[in-house]
């Protein structure tokens, strides 16, 4: 080959070089976790090259709400997984913690919760996803209270699920396009208001749910069904109305695909069956006292006799666990239990 036929082919390739297209933006992100050092490989005769991550790992981001995303979200990759790993988003740390409608209170609330949800997402080789759900008073969005359904509230407090389903598809669509063997299907845990983000969220995108571990969840289940004994019930008691606050067809097939744990302490007393305490949740006294009368009056009795009665109906995809002597609270154990649920049923 000739100095002329050489300096073509060097042309070439540097016009298709400098000629590629930009990588897509990525959403402002904050490191908060300083991951631990990494040993220096012992360099090869061979040079190779290495595909840089598409975020960074082992670091807990933050990431503001924008233009694109109506929430903050907080974000934690193990260092750990691969690209040719099979993996997942582990959606939690929803909670009811903070009273104050003040965002900033709750964006610090879900770091904390961020934070101790690290060495799950190490343990179940899961990417750590936690959305910061706001509250506005009376409004409950992450319970799925009543008005979080209304369309003509501010739009930062409707429909919880919405917006976090556009952040996971934002991240599925990174993932999967930069060689990730990611799971379509995340994987849910909650605890109290956390359990029932979990249940509901569950009862709305079952499709999108591969595994759930729920505690507590607000007292009561909601039951997949739109009759009891003849008799339709509505939202949060069942599904009845479920068409017309969710806008489709539940999909009972794939939520009977769902693998659920659902636990409780034996002494937990905690509940949201009070009207008074919980009017967004209700649309009346009645659906309280329906639960009261057909199910126990207790929180741990509700949500025993009420996965009892959907395992006769055919739902053996739903485990049930009641913790003796425990309350409101999540000991060591549950969060154990949980986490090797979903270890388990990823």
């Amino acid at each position: 080959m000739d100095f002329k036929d050489k300096t073509f082919i060097l042309a070439i390739l540097f016009f298709t070089t400098s000629c590629s297209p930009p990588p897509a933006p990525t959403p402002t992100a904050t490191p908060i976790h300083t991951p631990l050092p990494t040993a220096t490989p012992f360099p090869s005769l061979t040079p190779t090259t290495t595909p840089e991550p598409v975020f960074p790992l082992g670091e807990l981001i933050h990431f503001q709400r924008d233009e694109q995303f109506k929430y903050d979200w907080f974000l934690y990759i193990p260092a750990k997984i691969k690209r040719e790993q099979k993996t997942q988003i582990f959606l939690t740390g929803i909670h009811g913690n903070i009273g104050s409608p003040n965002y900033e209170d709750i964006v610090v609330e879900s770091e904390w919760l961020a934070q101790g949800r690290i060495g799950w997402a190490d343990n179940l080789d899961s990417i750590l996803f936690i959305p910061v759900i706001p509250k506005y008073y009376a409004y409950q969005p992450y319970d799925f209270d009543l008005t979080s359904f209304d369309e003509g509230i501010d739009p930062h407090y409707q429909r919880p699920d919405v917006g976090i389903n556009e952040i996971i598809d934002f991240l599925l669509g990174k993932f999967k396009s930069n060689g990730y063997n990611i799971n379509s299907k995340i994987i849910i845990e909650g605890f109290s208001s956390g359990g029932m983000f979990a249940q509901r969220y569950t009862l709305i995108h079952p499709e999108r749910v591969q595994a759930v571990a729920a505690g507590h969840c607000g007292g009561t289940f909601i039951l997949p069904e739109e009759y009891f004994d003849d008799e339709p019930i509505n939202w949060p008691v069942g599904i009845n109305n479920y068409e017309s606050l969710v806008g489709k067809i539940f999909n009972r097939e794939a939520y009977k695909e769902v693998k659920q744990f659902i636990y409780i302490g034996t002494e937990d007393l905690n509940t949201t069956l009070i009207l008074n305490n919980s009017i967004t949740l209700w649309e009346s006294q009645s659906q309280i006292d329906f639960v009261h009368r057909n199910f126990g009056l207790t929180s741990f009795e509700i949500i025993k006799n009420q996965i009892e009665y959907l395992h006769n109906l055919g739902y053996k995809n739903i485990i049930f666990k009641g913790y003796e002597g425990y309350g409101h609270e999540y000991p060591g154990v549950m969060s154990k239990d949980a986490t090797d649920f979903l270890i388990e049923n990823k």
